[in-house]
């Protein structure tokens, strides 16, 4: 198992912001994951908080 810091992990979600908003709103992707709508709402608002993005970058 490889370990990686917070930062690492960060500035890859930041790397990958337009990857990820592809696939949270790709309905035919989600539906294979059956009953996560909870996960997936709460991700919907994290893509649409430009605090997060702008907060996010400074890593």
């Amino acid at each position: 198992m490889h370990w990686y810091s917070s930062t690492s992990c960060i500035a890859r979600i930041v790397q990958n912001e337009e990857v990820l908003r592809e696939i949270f709103c790709d309905g035919i992707a989600l539906a294979r994951y059956g009953d996560a709508v909870i996960m997936l709402n709460r991700i919907q608002v994290i893509l649409a908080d430009g605090s997060f993005w702008m907060n996010a970058r400074q890593y």
